[in-house]
Formats: structure tokens, sequence, C-alpha cells
């Protein structure tokens, strides 16, 4: 979705959210809108249950989240991509040297807590809706806990301990002056919510909302993210279950052809994705596209992301493109018209990566993982990983991950996660920089004690 500064809601201080929902500017305008309405009048029946939830929906839209910011920071944190435009504040990403002010890790924690918001204003009102089946209302608290547990995942990945938010924010004064929880407690929630809606979900659901397996997908990374941190086996256990229930599932497949995956066209390696139209669209082309492709270039592949690929890998030519004067651009999007590329938050190819990974940690079989590996290495036109050992084979995983997943947000995650940024990125110097700043308006609007700037800020 289309945000701009005139009505864009952020949430300095875990915003007041009194409009319940911010579709667009124009409906804005309008003294009543349907869907910017408070949750009061809008969530009084399963008709105003439904279309709070597609509201819910509609923040993974904005610029500010998988429409653009949340989604580029993952490869312009690394060197997959670099600053060639006019905003600074990507090019502090860039370099690792974020400054508290800055306006898209602002935009990015107040859209979180907007997202989260939504999603808890539906919950508080299920209960007293009379018109819907158990079953539907079972439907609609797994979508919210799905998009709750999401939205704290992705929270606590960028900037560690953060306010767990269970309830909607309302007018007290209290419910703006609230601490920072640790960790492993963010974790114990988004496990609790996605376990909940891994039972309360649908198998099959519109495209672009959330499913059983969805829950699946990221109950299993949240599990491996864990695992990585506190180094419990059982989360591997548990991430290793639902990897095999998604790889068995002839719901999904991996397609042929890498291409397909980003055409306009539904597939079935897509697990869960966010989709744009006309009316919500992202600008990920536009930011990509050099300027002789009108487009507005705010940045590139880099040369060392470029010169990384084997000689074959048919990934490359799908990912990356140059223009008539030889500037490379991101190809993943190329919707410069109406902006409705899909954006993936799940496909299958990354459940056989993770299997193998827990299996790597779990030091299982050496065939098994490259067997996993081979599968992604093979459709991309490659031959088998010469890897061998469990070392040689997580470089080989990290490698592979790389090229699969280039402009869908998932380097800085990788390689934070795996505790291998300061090795790999040469302007990480220091681990606090794998958190990035609490913003400094929400340090100022926030008095709790409790609510303190990370360390080496």
């Amino acid at each position: 979705m289309k945000t701009t500064t005139c009505h864009k809601i952020r949430l300095t201080g875990m915003i007041l959210f009194s409009i319940f929902f911010l579709i667009s500017c124009q409906k804005l305008l309008n003294p009543k809108p349907n869907d910017a309405i408070t949750s009061d009048d809008a969530i009084q029946d399963g008709q105003g249950v439904e279309k709070a939830i597609i509201g819910s929906y509609h923040a993974l839209q904005y610029s500010t989240y998988y429409g653009r910011n949340y989604l580029v920071m993952g490869d312009i944190a690394t060197t997959n991509l670099v600053w060639t435009g006019t905003s600074p504040d990507y090019n502090q990403i860039n370099n690792n040297a974020i400054l508290a002010d800055n306006l898209i890790v602002n935009g990015m924690w107040g859209t979180l807590y907007d997202a989260i918001n939504r999603v808890n204003n539906v919950i508080v009102k299920l209960p007293g809706i009379g018109d819907m089946s158990e079953t539907d209302k079972e439907n609609a608290y797994g979508e919210c806990y799905f998009l709750r547990g999401l939205h704290h995942f992705n929270l606590v990945r960028l900037w560690g301990a953060v306010p767990v938010k269970l309830n909607p924010t309302t007018g007290n004064l209290s419910d703006l002056q609230v601490a920072r929880d640790p960790v492993e407690a963010v974790y114990n929630q988004v496990i609790t919510d996605l376990t909940m809606a891994e039972k309360s979900l649908p198998v099959a659901n519109a495209t672009g909302r959330a499913t059983q397996a969805a829950a699946k997908a990221l109950l299993a990374k949240v599990y491996l993210t864990r695992y990585n941190m506190l180094k419990n086996n059982a989360d591997l256990d548990s991430a290793l279950l639902r990897a095999n229930q998604l790889i068995s599932d002839p719901t999904f497949t991996l397609l042929t052809d890498f291409n397909t995956l980003f055409t306009p066209n539904a597939n079935r390696e897509s697990i869960f994705e966010i989709t744009f139209n006309a009316q919500d669209n992202n600008t990920l082309a536009v930011y990509y596209f050099t300027k002789l492709l009108s487009g507005r270039y705010e940045f590139a592949p880099t040369d060392t992301l470029i010169n990384s690929f084997e000689a074959g890998d048919l990934r490359k030519n799908v990912s990356i493109r140059f223009d008539s004067a030889g500037s490379p651009y991101g190809y993943k999007y190329r919707d410069m018209t109406t902006g409705t590329d899909r954006v993936y938050v799940f496909r299958l190819a990354e459940i056989f990566l993770i299997r193998a990974e827990i299996n790597i940690y779990k030091q299982g079989s050496a065939s098994d993982i490259q067997a996993d590996i081979n599968k992604i290495r093979n459709r991309a036109g490659l031959a088998n990983t010469a890897a061998g050992n469990y070392p040689s084979l997580m470089l080989a995983l990290e490698n592979e991950r790389r090229h699969e997943f280039i402009f869908e947000g998932q380097r800085w995650f990788d390689l934070i996660r795996t505790d291998r940024a300061i090795v790999v990125l040469p302007n990480v110097k220091s681990r606090d920089q794998y958190l990035f700043p609490i913003p400094l308006a929400e340090l100022e609007a926030n008095t709790n004690p409790g609510m303190y700037q990370n360390p080496g800020y």
C-alpha cells in the first residue's frame, strides 16, 4: 500500500490508535469511511470482523513494512545492496551506522505496533460477536494470532527486548508508558500465538491470507531462530517436525522454473505471501529500477553480490539485470506500472533449507543434508554441492540462502541468527550492531524506566 506523509500514522511511544484502519489518504478525508472507523463502531458483527481482519492484512502492505522498507532492509544492511539514491536514512542502514532518529527505523517500529494493535482490536471483540459460527470464530482467532506472532517475531529480531502488546491501545496514559519485555518472554509469546494459530487456522484460505501451513512455516523459523539464541535441542525438534510436515504436504511443490516465482501467476511453492493490487500496491520495482528505466534507483546490487554467483546459476539473470548503460538493478520486482509484485514471506524452498540447517545442528545424515541443499541448487541449474562435513555444509547452506532469497529480506536475519554478521559484513565491528536502535521518538514519549536504548546507541 502506498503511504504518504500527509496522513501516515506512526506509532510514537505505542501510538494511541483512535482511528482503527488507515487505508488511504483519500479514505481518511471522508467523514466516516467504512474502513477507517473506531473498533467499537466497526466490529459489531461477523461482517465487521471480516473487514477488520482484511484491514489487519493491509498493514503488511505498508511501504514501511513488506511494501518496501522492512523487506529492503534485509539486504541493504548486508553486502547484497548498496545505497545509490537520495535518502540518507537508507545509507545509515547500508553502512550499519544507524542513528536513533532514523526515519526508516522509526517507521518500521511504528507500523509493527500499529499492525499488532489492529489484530488486538479484533481479538478483544470476537467473544461478543453473536452471528459467527464457532468455526468462523476459530478461523478468525487463528488469523489474528498468526499475524500477531509474525509482528512480534519481526520486532524481536530487529530490536531484541521489546514491549509485548496483547491488548488494544486505549486513551489511557499507562498504555503508552510501557517497558521492554525480555527477549525470551517475547519468543515465548510468539510461540504461544503461533501454536494457537496452527490449531485454529483453516487448511485452505484466500491467497495472501494465513493457513495452517503458514503457521507451521513460521513456527519452524521461530524455533530455529530461538535455537540459535538458546541452544535448546527441543527447539530443533519442534522446528524439524513442522519442516517435515510441510515438505510432505502434497499441496506444495518446488517449481521447476525459478523465474516463474516472480511472474503474476499464483504458484504451489508459495506458503504465505503478501499480495498487492493497483489500489494497494508496492513501490519495490520503482525503487530498484534504474533512472534509465524510469525508476528511482534508491539501491543497487553490489559487485560483491554479482560476482558471487557460480557460473550457470539461473537465479542470477532472474534476480539481477543491467540497463543499457550497464547499471545493475534488482529484477525480482518488475511491475513498474501498478506495483502488484507479490512478496514472499515463506515458500517451500526455504523449508528445505531450514530442514538442512536443523540437521546440521543435530549432526544428522550428511547425505540427507546434501539432498535438501541440492534440490535448491539443481533447480538453479547447478551441480550437487561438494560440501561434505558439517562446517562446510553450513557455509554451503549460507551461500545457497543468499542466492535463493536475494531481495526477499532474508540475508541480514540469516547472518545475525548464525552470528556470522561480524565475520561477513565489513561494517559490523560489534555485536551491538546486531540490534537496531530503539527510535528516539519512542524514548522521548515513553518515560517508563524499562524503556531504554540498545547498547552502542
